[in-house]
């Protein structure tokens, strides 16, 4: 047997355990709990191995808090070296794919032309999304090839197969990649990299985009006075409420600690306040339990700054804008929406 197919197997089986002892202890198939799990399975992580084994012998129930709180405290410092790890396996694997592919066609030099072609891109490539893209590049031209060829078609069922379980491990490390682990909103990396992209777009098509950033009223108070948790409770609070109210193309962002990011390609910035303040009427009305007690209610508010592109900016110049907006909303007493068009009047 092949190492590319002993791998592949092994992909598959640890898959297959995953959603098996999801179904068996009832525990949410996020990314993040796919993770947990396959490193659970594959035992390479002693330490995380002996983490979860102890809750099952003691029957504590895995819930999404639980899962969220292994893969923090053995997977999330670990992340670039998971990513980078998956990258190589992928790459090998689909390598590997590929020469069974050649192997078995009496295929065209174009279509050996092409297959190499993205042999040497993934030996190049250190992204995920574009490994996932020329994985369907591989496929739509083994399919067209495979068509014409019947010795083929067997090699492109067997890769067809073998990347689907493929794509899910990517999928699953991708969307880890992109999330803020407590909020679940889109993280800074990928905050900065819409934003450029956006920055791009406005030079090259004049298509305009706004930026609303919001910062949680007296943050420090929650924690000095109910502890960190509740913090973590007001933080998830608020970007439930940003997911929830965005829609289409709409970018919500935790930019970092207390303060929160959305981008809004196609977005005025007189559109963007609307917005700007329909959240943070949302905000305000969330009334949280005081934990001690469970019968006080703590009142949650933000202020908010909107800027829109302008000729003259760049990826930091329109965030300033929206920042000395947000200071204008402090300043003028907490819980308001500015925009720029408030620092000029």
């Amino acid at each position: 047997m092949s190492n590319m197919n002993q791998e592949m197997q092994i992909i598959h089986r640890i898959s297959t355990q995953i959603y098996q002892q999801a179904e068996k202890l009832g525990f949410p198939l996020s990314p993040k709990s796919y993770l947990v799990w396959y490193e659970y399975f594959e035992g390479k992580n002693p330490v995380l191995w002996d983490a979860i084994q102890k809750m099952v012998d003691k029957k504590i129930p895995f819930t999404h808090e639980t899962i969220i709180d292994l893969y923090k405290q053995y997977l999330d410092h670990d992340h670039k070296e998971i990513m980078a790890k998956v990258q190589q396996e992928t790459q090998r694997i689909l390598q590997d794919m590929l020469q069974g592919i050649l192997n078995a066609s009496n295929a065209s030099n174009e279509y050996e032309k092409k297959l190499s072609g993205y042999s040497e891109d993934l030996s190049l490539t250190g992204n995920i999304t574009k490994v996932k893209d020329i994985v369907g590049s591989i496929i739509v031209d083994t399919q067209k090839m495979a068509d014409k060829n019947r010795q083929l078609q067997d090699e492109f069922q067997k890769a067809q197969n073998q990347t689907e379980t493929l794509n899910k491990k990517l999928e699953a490390i991708e969307t880890v990649a992109s999330t803020d682990t407590l909020t679940g909103l889109f993280n800074r990396r990928i905050f900065d990299m819409e934003i450029r992209n956006l920055v791009e777009t406005y030079r090259s098509t004049n298509e305009p985009f706004s930026v609303i950033i919001l910062d949680i009223d007296h943050f420090k108070k929650f924690n000095d006075t109910y502890g960190h948790l509740m913090g973590d409770t007001v933080l998830k609070t608020v970007g439930t409420v940003l997911k929830k109210g965005v829609k289409g193309r709409d970018i919500p962002t935790r930019y970092g600690g207390e303060e929160f990011v959305i981008l809004l390609p196609e977005t005025t910035c007189d559109n963007a306040r609307v917005l700007a303040e329909h959240l943070r009427i949302r905000i305000a009305v969330s009334h949280l339990k005081e934990p001690q007690t469970d019968l006080e209610t703590i009142k949650v508010t933000a202020s908010f700054g909107v800027a829109e592109i302008n000729p003259q900016d760049d990826t930091a110049s329109i965030i300033e804008r929206a920042d000395r907006a947000l200071y204008a909303a402090k300043k003028a007493g907490r819980n308001q929406t500015k925009s720029e068009k408030d620092l000029i009047q």
